[in-house]
């Protein structure tokens, strides 16, 4: 218990100094931290807001630049707009997918192109797709909206055009590559005419018979495909 008194006198010492303010001085000492915090926080306030205007002159400058550069090669038509809340620029119109960026309520980014609810925006060197709740449309961006919303649903329509004729050309080439076909008169069963010229019917089995040439039905000699088999010679 030797320490006891020593960190008694300790106690009292550092607490000397504060029984040597009175109440005014305790008061002031008070109110001048509290003046100096205030003033440092506006100081970091104002820094903020200065760091904001030169990032936002920064991307102006950057997407002027984009601007320009896409009208010279004539290949992509840029629309800026700004944010109306934070939002994430993602690598696909999956809303699970990949983030590439977080960008900030009011910050400005040019839109390309338009795909079912996403935008996609370019923000300074990255590209991506935007969901549209979070950009500001205005008339300009509604315009732009509509036109690429016409645009795409004429380009799928000519896809689909595309497909359609690809898949009639398929059944075409088909049906004029597949066997031509006529009733014998002597069995009322269907020949077919195979791609090679040669002729046959489907047995009871389900299996093809083919005809030997001058034959017209069953009364001619056939041979059936499933039990032919060639004589090999010795």
């Amino acid at each position: 218990m030797k320490f006891l008194p020593k960190l008694i006198i300790t106690t009292i010492f550092l607490f000397v100094p504060m029984f040597g303010y009175s109440q005014k001085d305790y008061i002031e000492i008070l109110k001048r931290l509290e003046q100096e915090v205030s003033r440092i926080e506006a100081r970091i306030r104002s820094e903020n807001d200065t760091l904001k205007v030169l990032k936002t002159q920064i991307d102006i400058i950057e997407n002027q630049h984009l601007v320009s550069k896409s009208e010279i090669n004539g290949s992509l038509t840029l629309v800026p707009t700004t944010l109306r809340i934070d939002g994430k620029i993602r690598i696909s119109d999956d809303p699970f997918s990949d983030i590439i960026k977080f960008v900030s309520k009011n910050d400005t980014v040019m839109l390309t192109d338009y795909k079912e609810g996403y935008w996609i925006v370019l923000k300074g060197d990255f590209s991506g797709y935007l969901s549209e709740i979070y950009v500001n449309e205005p008339k300009q961006v509604i315009t732009f909206k509509n036109k690429l919303k016409k645009q795409n649903s004429s380009r799928l329509s000519s896809t689909k055009q595309i497909e359609e004729k690809d898949v009639d050309s398929s059944a075409n080439v088909s049906t004029s590559t597949n066997v031509n076909t006529y009733r014998s008169p002597a069995s009322n069963s269907t020949i077919y005419t195979g791609p090679r010229g040669g002729r046959y019917y489907i047995n009871s089995n389900g299996n093809k018979t083919y005809l030997k040439s001058g034959s017209s039905g069953y009364g001619g000699s056939h041979r059936s495909n499933s039990s032919y088999r060639p004589s090999r010679r010795r």
